[in-house]
């Protein structure tokens, strides 16, 4: 899923892998939920823009988690910005407005498997999906722990049953460093959510409601596609 490099920092002291103060609490957990609950729809159609536009916020919490975690936002911009370019294609950008459309369109035209530098909408598509399933179990967690709770515990365990499953044995390795740098729970939310910390404890909920029902929908597009095998 994520490509991590080497940190040059092998402390925890390290300013760099602190929270980034200069922006903190600027990240916004009722963008994400709005994102989610609003792409997909009665019918079950998933509308790209919208599961985009939660990951972007969901991205800007990597980055504020500290400059050693933007190696994982780096990774999700990357992806999120391949199927924006997609979308905005004068030739066949109406091809993916849906998820559904998306995949129709690049399995019609047998480019749903493309990887290397010019990755299919598809491709990276679930690799968000991989990324989602972590936050959803991330947040469950997250919801149910106390304030004194160490997250570092809860993303490594997380981390083990979904992305893990998905990833190298070095790039395993390099993840779990970086969850040491995680604080408590209350730590953690007061010092990048926008919101007040009883109001964040709601919106989580309320997002892992939202945000389940979608990755359940394109998981299965992509299992009734025989495309859950191709990351």
């Amino acid at each position: 899923m994520f490509r991590m490099r080497r940190s040059r920092s092998r402390h925890s002291t390290d300013p760099d892998c602190q929270t980034d103060d200069k922006h903190k609490k600027d990240f916004d957990l009722e963008v994400v939920r709005r994102g989610f609950a609003d792409c997909l729809t009665e019918d079950g159609t998933v509308k790209l823009r919208e599961y985009l536009d939660a990951f972007t916020e969901l991205s800007r919490l990597f980055k504020l988690a500290g400059k050693i975690f933007r190696i994982i936002a780096k990774d999700l911009d990357h992806r999120i910005a391949t199927i924006r370019r997609y979308m905005s294609s004068e030739v066949d950008g109406d091809r993916y407005v849906t998820v559904q459309s998306m995949l129709e369109y690049e399995i019609g035209h047998n480019i749903a498997h493309k990887n290397g530098r010019c990755q299919s909408g598809t491709r990276t598509l679930l690799r968000l999906q991989m990324a989602l399933e972590f936050t959803i179990d991330f947040l469950k967690e997250l919801s149910q722990c106390h304030d004194q709770t160490n997250v570092r515990r809860i993303a490594s365990t997380v981390y083990k049953r979904t992305l893990a499953k998905h990833q190298s044995t070095s790039t395993r390795r390099l993840a779990a460093g970086v969850v040491i740098f995680l604080p408590k729970r209350r730590r953690l939310i007061e010092s990048l959510c926008k919101q007040e910390p009883d109001q964040v404890l709601v919106l989580i909920g309320q997002v892992v409601q939202v945000a389940t029902p979608v990755y359940e929908k394109v998981d299965e597009l992509y299992r009734s596609k025989d495309l859950l095998d191709k990351p």
